[in-house]
């Protein structure tokens, strides 16, 4: 099998959330922006929780319906 790199730029603004998870006890950080493909988003969510690991960070590309 043969690898591809695909290569999205992000074309909007990027938007903020803040949300609250009382039965994980965490708040969620999130920025999400359009990319060069229209079903494709940028997005990026920081965990701040009570437990361990208390700061969780993820980001991706990911599709939407």
């Amino acid at each position: 099998m043969q690898d591809r790199s695909l290569y999205l730029e992000i074309i909007g603004p990027k938007t903020f959330s803040i949300d609250f998870s009382w039965s994980d006890k965490a708040i969620i950080l999130g920025w999400f922006a359009e990319t060069s493909m229209a079903n494709i988003i940028w997005m990026r969510l920081i965990t701040i929780r009570w437990g361990w690991p208390p700061v969780r960070c993820v980001e991706c590309f990911t599709d939407v319906d």
